[in-house]
């Protein structure tokens, strides 16, 4: 994926729903399957998934 600025037409992005309309619906369905994983966690390994999900985002 790229960032805004390394599109082609940066800074003329356009609005497209169509394309962007599943990936909104992936994303919400990945945030609710991950809260609600988390709802059976005990603290530690709540703050252990945090600090993996960070560091992999970092990387």
């Amino acid at each position: 994926m790229k960032w805004n600025w390394q599109q082609a037409d940066w800074p003329h992005l356009s609005d497209a729903p169509a394309k962007t309309h599943a990936s909104g619906q992936r994303l919400l369905l990945d945030a609710g399957l991950l809260f609600g994983a988390c709802k059976h966690l005990g603290n530690e390994a709540k703050r252990q998934l945090t600090v993996e999900l960070i560091s992999n985002k970092a990387l």
